[in-house]
This record gives C-alpha cells, sequence and structure tokens, in this order.
C-alpha cells in the first residue's frame, strides 16, 4: 500500500499524493498569529485616524463620527472593526487568490513554451 492519505475511501490508492510538509496544527498557529497580528496593526492604523468634520460629504455613513463644524473626532470602535475586518478579508484574499494567479500563470507560460 502506498502513502497513508486523508481522503476516503481510505483503501484507495493515490499514486501521486504527497503529504503536507508541517502539521495542520502548526499551518493553523502560524495563520492565527498572523491574523492577530494584522488585525492589530489595523486596529492601531484606524485609532491613528482623525475625521474631520468635512468627510462626511466623502464617506455619508461616516457622519457619526463628526462633531459640530471645525472639530475632529476618532473613529467609532464599530468603524475601526469594520476596518480591520476588511483588512483582514482582503490580506487573505490577496495571498490565496495572487498565489493561484501566479501558479496558474506560470502553469500556463509553460504549457505555451
Amino acid at each position: 500500500m502506498g502513502v497513508k492519505h486523508p481522503y476516503y475511501p481510505e483503501s484507495i490508492e493515490l499514486p501521486g499524493y504527497v503529504p503536507p510538509l508541517l502539521p495542520f496544527t502548526v499551518v493553523l498557529t502560524v495563520f492565527f498569529s498572523a491574523a492577530i497580528l494584522l488585525f492589530l496593526a489595523s486596529w492601531v492604523l484606524s485609532g491613528n485616524y482623525l475625521m474631520l468634520a468635512w468627510q462626511h460629504i466623502l464617506v455619508p455613513w461616516a457622519s457619526r463620527a463628526c462633531g459640530p463644524a471645525g472639530t475632529q473626532r476618532h473613529l467609532h470602535t464599530v468603524d475601526r472593526v469594520i476596518f480591520c475586518w476588511f483588512a483582514m478579508t482582503g490580506v487573505i484574499h490577496f495571498v490565496v487568490e495572487g498565489e493561484s494567479v501566479v501558479c496558474c500563470c506560470a502553469l500556463s507560460m509553460w504549457i505555451i513554451c
């Protein structure tokens, strides 16, 4: 019998299967560590942002962060969490989809050549 694989039925042979180099716990640890660091960096970055009174014209939903004319206020917690959420999902999609695009392009160039 060949290399043990995680697919069902377990009795089938998968001739080209190569087991992962790292255990799943290591992969999860690295992923969640990077996610926490990204969240914290996004939180700090969004905390340094000042919403000016005139910016509600450009960003209509952010008008609640603006005080009277001429005042400055920091973003609300909900806005900061939303910023962190979009930063995290954007980076995850960029990494995962970017890797597949690069590999796809490299594979297609290899096939064409």
